[in-house]
């Protein structure tokens, strides 16, 4: 019932937003038409990865945030969701990039597209990558350009920069961790701490907290209030992280829209396989090893690994940990919100969603 209620609020905010996402496409392309033909095909791509999917959760975000503070929804709130959104097609086309990903939602990524486009040329791979990396960057020229531009005052225009930048530097600092730090770290030099911070820099903080932060900042909500959502934002993120790893292992490539086994291909250092590798014998810790990043690992050590996972009941272990900030979160909102502010249902809802959640 309460992923029902959630998808319910979630549906009310996109009937309004949706449209005005599309819009902003129609009226970027035609304001771009002069440009050559290649630049426009790049934009025309970001638009259909951007349209393709999603759930729209940090433009979500920013619009129940906002109504914590009890104001009138003004239009700039559309605004920035759209620059949210193309700020995450950025990031998805580049992390397609890192993880050599051909599908995303279940539809080829850019890459693969021009690898389509060129696969005439010797070159193609090449040429694929430079497409896939100037999409990336367009999408990101494109969020920036909304966010420099919306009218706000001069001391709101700054708080929404600082944040803007915050949840940049955070993101961009865990995928560096995620690719050239803690993720390809020996496990027996990782701690948990040093994942979590991972897990929280490279997705949690940009897809829950950053969001919710600057609609309720808009807002004005209390000092007091926004420590209070910082501590929600980052245990919400977490929950999402973490069961989106879960999802990455055990989810069904149906609805998810990519392969099940690309987390183990990739050898992604998360809770899951730390909490795996600590409960794990000499032996089973050099299998570990020798599967984890090995895109050419067999199907039978696969099974092997997602089996082993289960034996030793860490699967069980962070469901009752995503369970705990799941409960976390419903206590703060009921010891320090109103329930009856629109915002309070829909974080609460969220919640649960996110504990939930299958793809």
């Amino acid at each position: 019932m309460t992923q029902l209620l959630f998808k319910q609020k979630l549906n009310t905010f996109l009937l309004e937003f949706e449209p005005r996402l599309e819009n902003y496409f129609e009226n970027k392309i035609e304001e771009r038409k002069n440009d050559t033909e290649a630049s426009q095909y790049v934009l025309k791509e970001i638009q259909r990865i951007t349209l393709s999917g999603g759930k729209r959760l940090r433009p979500a975000l920013v619009y129940f945030g906002y109504l914590l503070g009890e104001k009138q929804v003004e239009e700039e709130l559309f605004s920035i969701g759209i620059a949210l959104e193309l700020f995450h097609a950025y990031l998805l086309i580049h992390d397609d990039i890192m993880d050599q990903a051909e599908t995303r939602r279940g539809i080829p990524t850019i890459e693969s597209i021009y690898k389509q486009k060129f696969q005439s040329l010797s070159n193609k791979d090449h040429l694929a990558v430079t497409g896939a990396i100037l999409a990336g960057d367009y999408a990101s020229m494109l969020a920036h350009e909304i966010i420099s531009t919306i009218p706000l005052s001069p001391s709101i225009k700054t708080l929404l920069l600082n944040l803007f930048f915050a949840m940049q530097h955070e993101v961009v600092s865990g995928q560096i961790d995620d690719c050239l730090g803690v993720g390809i770290e020996d496990f027996d030099h990782i701690s948990e701490e040093n994942i979590v911070t991972m897990l929280k820099n490279k997705s949690g903080r940009y897809s829950i907290e950053k969001p919710l932060l600057i609609g309720a900042t808009l807002a004005e909500v209390s000092p007091k209030k926004l420590n209070l959502l910082h501590q929600l934002g980052d245990d919400l993120g977490l929950l999402f992280q973490i069961v989106d790893d879960m999802i990455g292992i055990f989810g069904d490539e149906k609805k998810t829209g990519k392969p099940s086994n690309s987390d183990i291909f990739e050898g992604k250092r998360t809770l899951l396989m730390f909490y795996t590798y600590q409960c794990a014998s000499e032996n089973e810790r050099l299998r570990m090893k020798q599967i984890l990043g090995n895109r050419a690992a067999s199907a039978k050590d696969v099974i092997w690994l997602k089996g082993f996972i289960q034996e030793k009941g860490i699967d069980t272990k962070l469901k009752t940990y995503t369970e705990d900030l799941e409960e976390k979160t419903q206590a703060l909102l009921r010891d320090h919100f109103e329930p009856t502010n629109q915002g309070v249902p829909f974080l609460s809802h969220l919640a649960t969603y996110l504990l939930k959640r299958e793809q």
